[in-house]
């Protein structure tokens, strides 16, 4: 007999396509007819005549590069009985005329915590998807590999469909079972601009947290990491869930260092597996060099890089897992030491002295005990060559201020690069120390040179203190409420009803804008010609990017005009 086999015709015979079809040694006396397919499955199987071993030239018939089967059929010359016997792997024993190797990941003996190769310890589907038997459009029960997202295709090619290849946009795949510390700093390990390098980790139910701490080695990189459970980071603001984790205040000030804590106190941690993408923004201008040290563990133990011992006292039963000691603040008690005070109406201006390096913040907090304290003006002075940012957030605002918070700030001064900065806000509501008004100094990180200025915090007691009239007049649409705003007049005073996205007792201070949004306005920027019109739409917190094919000219200008189809008032900002 002879033994006929195809991966394209489901009948192999002694008339099928030679360029289609294996077939056995028809020359053999000893009654035992063979063929032997070698290499990888979605490189090159090859059938080996049994007699020579010699791999015949494949071509696309030759080759089933995705799940499928291999169809056999015997040709016997007179009855008789026989047996086909299969023998997988045979490779492993076989030279294969140095053409192919068999096996395709890591088996279960891969340790815990070392990288593997595969999310599954097994040879399904690379280890980054489940084998699936579906049936096809002809009626055939098929095996079908179901990718993992990371590898999953609408249309795969055959090495797509086996979960071979990762999508386009992610630059490679690295999965761990316990704390693991990534250096990505030779070239084929940095991260080009708009990829994605993907690490998951399975979370353990003795963790009781994990740590995420990236920090970027490139400086004309753009790093951001997110972590989200189950599935892909994505930024992707019209699909939010499952909710992503994100250190958004490190991003928008340019930090070296983001830091994500994801605790069972604070139910942000469950068991299950967890998705870490390091992602180059395309606000980057070259591939990104970072370490990422990820660290999981059910006690404080060998805690000290999440909550330092010097500044802070770790428990896990607390939702941010360190409380800060006396005159230090942050999720990880890394701000201070941050200086106290109180205001008093009759007691002199507070004035500090304040010198930061391009990138630092500094940081003061205020109680007001004094009911005769109606405002509180705070003014940053003597302002040189730097580039500061001063912020201010109420007792109603938790947390210290940072560039993903709304706080109040002097937008005008800050754009216009004056030599002072000031901030006034209401004390409208009793509190009590470090965690009633704060404020924030900021040395925005590409500043000219070190900041030296001057802090000062004036209480006032007055209404008239504050605006340049008592009334609004004809005028106070602009002279009080800074043009974003109408003035109101009323037995106490003017007062100001700020446009949409836009705050503060003048309308100063403009709303925060969502980072969410603002990373998904920079993946879907557009370009603007030279006279064009464009309509778009917005949802509430929406933003559209809109950036210039190529740099400003000397002597050249550009002129916008933003037109609302349906009453809304949009805010709009120009940067360079």
């Amino acid at each position: 007999a002879d033994v006929y086999a195809s991966f394209v015709t489901p009948t192999p015979s002694v008339g099928s396509l030679r360029a289609s079809t294996f077939v056995s040694d028809a020359n053999r006396t000893d009654g035992i007819d063979a063929i032997t397919l070698c290499g990888s499955l979605g490189v090159f199987p090859r059938g080996i005549n049994d007699t020579f071993h010699f791999c015949r030239q494949p071509n696309t018939q030759f080759v089933q590069g995705a799940p499928g089967y291999l169809y056999i059929g015997v040709f016997g010359f007179a009855a008789s009985r026989f047996t086909i016997a299969v023998k997988l792997n045979k490779c492993s024993s076989e030279s294969c005329s140095n053409h192919g190797t068999c096996g395709k990941v890591p088996g279960s003996s891969t340790p815990v915590g070392v990288v593997s190769k595969g999310l599954r310890s097994t040879t399904d589907c690379f280890g980054n998807g489940v084998c699936t038997v579906k049936t096809n459009a002809d009626g055939v029960d098929q095996p079908t590999c179901v990718c993992d997202p990371a590898y999953h295709y609408d249309r795969p090619n055959d090495a797509q469909s086996l979960c071979k290849v990762p999508i386009p946009s992610i630059s490679y795949v690295e999965h761990y079972n316990s704390s693991f510390v990534v250096y990505a700093q030779s070239l084929d390990e940095q991260v080009d601009i708009g990829q994605w390098a993907l690490y998951t980790i399975n979370v353990q139910p003795s963790w009781t947290y994990v740590h995420v701490q990236l920090d970027a080695a490139s400086v004309t990189s753009d790093a951001l990491v997110l972590v989200r459970k189950n599935t892909l980071p994505s930024l992707d603001v019209t699909h939010p869930y499952p909710v992503q984790a994100a250190d958004a205040a490190a991003w928008a000030s340019q930090a070296g260092t983001q830091r994500i804590l994801l605790t069972r106190a604070a139910s942000t941690l469950s068991d299950g597996l967890l998705y870490i993408g390091v992602y180059n923004t395309l606000y980057a201008r070259s591939s990104l060099a970072f370490s990422l040290n990820v660290q999981a563990n059910s006690s404080c133990v060998n805690a000290s890089r999440v909550c330092p011992a010097a500044t802070s006292t770790c428990s896990p039963a607390l939702d941010g897992l360190c409380a800060c000691a006396t005159g230090y603040g942050g999720a990880f008690c890394d701000r201070g030491p941050i200086a106290h005070r109180r205001v008093w109406h009759n007691a002199s201006a507070i004035n500090i002295s304040i010198q930061l390096h391009p990138g630092q913040w500094t940081y003061l907090t205020l109680d007001v005990p004094d009911p005769d304290v109606a405002f509180i003006k705070v003014q940053l002075g003597n302002i040189d060559a730097a580039m500061p940012l001063l912020l201010v957030r109420g007792p109603l605002e938790t947390g210290l201020p940072a560039l993903d918070l709304g706080a109040s700030f002097d937008f005008d001064g800050m754009a216009a690069g004056a030599t002072s900065q000031t901030v006034v806000v209401p004390v409208s509501t009793a509190c009590s120390g470090p965690t009633c008004y704060k404020i924030a100094v900021y040395n925005k990180r590409f500043a000219a040179d070190i900041l030296h200025a001057q802090l000062s915090v004036q209480p006032l007691a007055a209404l008239s203190e504050v605006y340049p009239s008592p009334t609004c007049g004809g005028n106070g649409d602009v002279t009080i409420c800074g043009g974003r705003g109408t003035c109101l007049d009323s037995k106490d005073g003017p007062s100001c009803s700020c446009k949409n996205g836009w705050h503060g007792l003048t309308c100063e201070s403009p709303n925060p804008m969502d980072m969410g949004a603002l990373w998904y306005a920079s993946e879907n920027a557009s370009l603007l010609c030279s006279v064009c019109t464009s309509t778009f739409s917005l949802p509430n917190d929406g933003g559209a990017l809109f950036t210039l094919p190529q740099s400003m000219q000397p002597n050249t200008g550009i002129q916008l005009r933003v037109t609302n189809l349906d009453g809304v008032s949009p805010s709009v900002y120009v940067a360079e």
